[in-house]
């Protein structure tokens, strides 16, 4: 659920101490569109979450972890604008160096699959950061 502080999640808090929160987080609901051949049968039914809190939470209130729009932002850009990027600006050098449709292709393709091995490493570190931004507050 996206709303005007980010992206938000709801859970239940099963543990809280000093070290942090534990939040269990219901998957996202499920059509019926399709019976499952849409794969949703291979999400987890629930996710835990240990986070840091400012402090403690009741054992089984609802909260939301809340994600800033920021890095909802930069992780779309990565996993969608970077290779859409890469695709484009590949194949137009390489229509540009040799002039065909092949070289066209070749190029797209290259950079594609450059982009991909640029944007892991960077999608570990984007993880890494957004694990330390996730905010816990509790839902009325």
């Amino acid at each position: 659920m996206i709303s005007a502080h980010g992206c938000s999640a709801l859970g239940v808090v099963r543990k809280s101490d000093s070290d942090g929160v534990t939040v269990e987080i219901a998957p996202p609901k499920r059509c019926e569109g399709c019976s499952g051949a849409c794969l949703w049968h291979r999400v987890p039914h629930s996710e835990r979450l240990t986070l840091r809190a400012s402090g403690a939470l009741p054992i089984g209130a609802a909260v939301a972890v809340t994600l800033p729009e920021r890095y909802v932002l930069l992780g779309a850009a990565l996993v969608y604008g970077l290779p859409l990027g890469a695709l484009l600006a590949g194949g137009a050098a390489g229509a540009a160096l040799l002039g065909s449709d092949l070289s066209a292709a070749g190029g797209a393709a290259a950079a594609f699959a450059a982009s991909l091995v640029v944007a892991a490493p960077l999608r570990r570190r984007l993880e890494r950061a957004t694990l330390r931004r996730l905010a816990v507050r509790l839902v009325e």
